[in-house]
C-alpha cells in the first residue's frame, strides 16, 4: 500500500538534481571568481613590483650622475653629461633584492637640456620588466623624469667660521657675529663664548631674502657638546639627530636655542646627511679662464702687478708679494689667480679675490679702504637686505688658498710653539686616514662604543681608501687629460683635500714661505735685499684682517696684541684650524654680500657640485 499524502518520490530526485547542478554551478562560479581574484593579486603584485624596478633604476642613474661630479673637470663641467643624450645606459639590467630577481630594466637618457652655463637638466626614462624583459608576458611600469645637475656656490661661505672637521670653540672672550658650524662635533669647552646669529634663508635674488629656514646660531653635522655656556642670541638649542629617509624635522631638545646638529644614527652605515661639501681647488684652470674673460687685477697704487694670472708665461715668477699703503693701496678687481704663494698686507681697496696655488700669508693686518658699515647684531630679514644694498660698493676681498692660510709672524719662536701644540693635537688630526665620514676620531660612531652599528670602520685603519677610474669611465670619457684607467679619482673616499694624493699630518715646515723675499721668487712690490720674514711680519701688531678666507687645509695664527681685539670682517673657512689669540677678545664679523654667489661683489666664490635633484617625475 501507499500513503497518498506524502511526497512524488519523482519529484524528490528532480529537486535534489537541481540542488546538485546549482550548488556545481555555484562551486564554479566561485572557484571562477577565486582564480579571476588570484590572477587580478598577482598582476597587482607583479605591477607594483614593476615600478619598484624601475623607480631602483631611476636611483642608480642619480648615483651615477653625481659620481660622474667627482670626474667632471670644473672648466668643461658638462662635458660628460652634454655626451649622455640619446644613450641607452642600462640594457635588460637585473635587479635583485636578498639575492632574489625583481625583474630587469633599461634606462635612457633622451635629452640633456642647457638651462644656463652651470645648470643641466637630464631627461631620463627608466622601464622595469617583472618577471623579466624577454617574457612576452612581461609587466612594464615606465617613469620619465627629470634630474637636474648643477654648479652653485659651495655653503660653507653662508657662515663666520666654518670647519671641516672638529670644531672648536675654546675661549671665553670670543664673539662670533654671524652663524657658526662644524662637519664634524662642535665642542664648545664649557667657555663662555658668543655666537650672534644671523637668520637663514635659501635664496637671495635682486637683493631679497626668501624661503626662511632658522634664526641662525651653532650648526654640527654630529653633535654638539659643552656648549651650555655659551653666550649671545643662542639662548635655546635645537637638534636634528634622527633623520629618516633622507629627511630631518626639526625637534626642541633643551632649553638653548640656535644651536643645531644633524646626524642620522638609525643607520647602519656612516652618514653625510647634513654635511656641507667644500670647494675643490686642485684645478684652478676655471678660475684662469674667468679672470683673463673678466680682464681681472692687481695694481699698487696705479702700478698693475698681474693681469689676470701670475706664473702663467714662461720666466714669470710664480708668488705674488704686496703691501698696501693708504696713499698707495693694492687695488684688486675680480677674481686672480697665483698659481704659487701670496703674501699680502696693508691696505686693500676694489672688489675680487685672490685664488692661491699655495698658501696664503698674512704677515700685518690687512684693512679695507673704503670698509662696509657695521653689520648690525642678530639682524633681521629686512635689516640684511638694508644693509646689503647699502654697502654694495664696499671694499670686498677674499683669499682662498689651495694649502694653507699663515697668519703673523710664522718664524717666532712662540707662534712655532703654540701653533705646533694644536696642529700635532689628536683632537685637531690633519691626516687623510678619517674614514667614510671625512671626520678623524669618529671611528666608536655617535654612541662612542665600538662594534656597534653606526661604527666607521674606515677612521684610523692606515689604508687611504678612494676610487679609481675605471675602463668604463674610459669609455664615457670621463678621463681628464693626463690621467689614466686606475689613477686615484680626486675628492672619492678619504682624498679629502681633492688633490687625489694621500695627505699625512700636517708638518709645521708646510708654512714656510717657498722661495727667500727677493724680486727674482715673488711679483709684486717686494722690498729690495733679501728681507728676513721676521721683518715683514708681526705678532704683537696682528689685531685686523678684512677678508673672506678658504682652505681646505689649516689656517693658522698667533696674535699677542695686548690690549687690542683681534677682529676679523668677512669669514673663516677651513678644514683645520689653529687660530690662537692673546687678545681682549677674537671677534669675527660675517660679511653678509657672502651670501651672494654670483660674483655681484667681485668675490667669484669657489664652486661646488650641488646634490643631484629631480625637477620633475611622471609614471606610466
Amino acid at each position: 500500500m501507499r500513503d497518498r499524502t506524502g511526497p512524488d518520490r519523482g519529484s524528490i530526485l528532480i529537486v535534489v538534481l537541481i540542488m546538485v547542478i546549482v550548488v556545481a554551478s555555484l562551486c564554479m562560479a566561485s572557484a571562477m571568481v577565486a582564480t579571476s581574484d588570484s590572477r587580478q593579486a598577482d598582476f597587482l603584485v607583479h605591477r607594483t613590483q614593476a615600478l619598484y624596478v624601475a623607480q631602483g633604476a631611476l636611483e642608480d642613474e642619480i648615483h651615477d650622475l653625481g659620481n660622474m661630479c667627482a670626474m667632471a673637470r670644473l672648466d668643461q663641467p658638462f662635458a660628460g653629461y652634454d655626451a649622455m643624450a640619446g644613450l641607452v645606459t642600462r640594457n635588460g639590467t637585473w635587479m635583485t633584492k636578498d639575492g632574489v630577481s625583481m625583474g630587469q630594466y633599461d634606462v635612457t637618457v633622451t635629452a640633456v637640456n642647457a638651462v644656463d652655463t652651470s645648470t643641466r637638466d637630464i631627461v631620463i626614462q627608466t622601464i622595469g620588466y617583472v618577471p623579466s624583459k624577454t617574457n612576452a608576458a612581461a609587466i612594464t611600469r615606465t617613469i620619465n623624469a627629470v634630474v637636474r645637475v648643477s654648479l652653485g656656490r659651495s655653503h660653507v661661505f653662508d657662515y663666520v667660521y666654518f670647519i671641516n672637521n672638529w670644531g672648536w670653540y675654546f675661549g671665553d672672550t670670543i664673539i662670533a657675529n654671524g652663524n657658526v658650524r662644524a662637519n664634524g662635533p662642535f665642542d664648545g669647552g664649557n667657555y663662555h663664548a658668543a655666537v650672534n646669529g644671523v637668520p637663514r634663508f635659501q635664496t637671495l635674488a635682486n637683493g631679497h631674502f626668501s624661503d626662511y629656514i632658522d634664526d641662525g646660531g651653532v650648526y654640527s653635522w654630529w653633535n654638539i657638546v659643552n656648549a651650555a655656556n655659551m653666550q649671545g642670541m643662542v639662548n635655546a638649542v635645537w637638534s636634528q639627530a634622527d633623520c629618516t629617509a633622507g629627511h630631518c624635522t626639526q625637534a626642541q631638545v633643551g632649553t638653548n636655542k640656535g644651536i643645531h646638529s644633524w646626524q642620522d644614527n638609525t643607520s647602519s652605515t656612516p652618514s653625510t646627511q647634513g654635511q656641507v661639501t667644500m670647494p675643490n681647488l686642485t684645478d684652478l684652470t676655471v678660475y684662469e679662464s674667468l679672470a683673463k674673460a673678466q680682464g681681472s687685477y692687481i695694481k699698487v697704487g696705479s702700478t698693475t702687478v698681474v693681469n689676470a694670472v701670475q706664473g702663467d708665461t714662461v720666466g714669470e715668477q710664480q708668488n705674488l708679494y704686496l703691501v698696501g699703503t693708504t696713499a698707495a693701496p693694492i687695488v684688486i678687481h675680480g677674481p686672480v689667480v697665483v698659481r704659487g704663494s701670496v703674501i699680502i698686507s696693508g691696505v686693500v681697496t676694489g672688489q675680487g679675490c685672490i685664488y692661491s696655488g699655495g698658501n696664503v700669508y698674512v704677515p700685518k693686518n690687512l684693512t679695507y679702504k673704503t670698509p662696509p658699515t657695521t653689520p648690525p647684531a642678530s639682524p633681521t630679514q629686512a635689516q640684511m637686505e638694508s644693509w646689503i644694498s647699502t654697502n654694495a660698493n664696499a671694499d670686498a676681498l677674499g683669499l682662498f688658498a689651495r694649502k694653507h692660510v699663515v697668519i703673523g709672524d710664522y718664524t717666532d719662536s712662540s707662534w712655532q710653539s703654540e701653533v705646533s701644540s694644536w696642529v700635532n693635537d689628536p683632537q685637531n688630526e690633519s691626516k687623510e686616514d678619517a674614514g667614510a665620514d671625512g671626520i678623524p676620531n669618529t671611528k666608536a660612531g655617535r654612541d662612542g662604543i665600538l662594534g656597534t652599528a653606526d661604527d666607521d670602520t674606515l677612521d684610523g685603519d692606515g689604508v687611504w681608501t678612494v676610487s679609481y677610474y675605471t675602463a668604463a669611465n674610459q669609455a664615457a670619457g670621463l678621463i681628464p687629460p693626463g690621467k689614466n684607467v686606475g689613477d686615484v679619482i680626486p675628492g672619492t673616499g678619504e682624498d679629502i683635500d681633492g688633490d687625489g694624493l694621500y695627505t699625512p699630518r700636517c708638518a709645521m715646515s708646510e708654512f714656510n714661505i717657498p722661495a727667500s723675499l727677493t724680486s727674482s721668487n715673488w711679483a709684486g712690490n717686494v722690498p729690495s735685499g733679501t728681507p728676513k720674514y721676521s721683518t715683514i711680519a708681526t705678532n704683537s701688531g696682528m689685531s685686523h684682517i678684512d677678508a673672506a678666507f678658504y682652505t681646505n687645509h689649516h689656517i693658522a695664527m698667533l696674535t699677542t696684541a695686548s690690549g687690542q681685539d683681534m677682529v676679523f670682517n668677512g669669514c673663516v673657512v677651513s678644514r683645520n684650524e689653529s687660530l690662537i689669540y692673546g687678545t681682549n677678545h677674537l671677534i669675527l664679523n660675517y660679511d653678509l654680500r657672502l651670501l651672494d654667489g654670483g660674483g655681484t661683489f667681485g668675490l667669484y666664490l669657489p664652486k661646488v657640485w650641488n646634490p643631484v635633484a629631480v625637477v620633475f617625475w611622471k609614471v606610466n
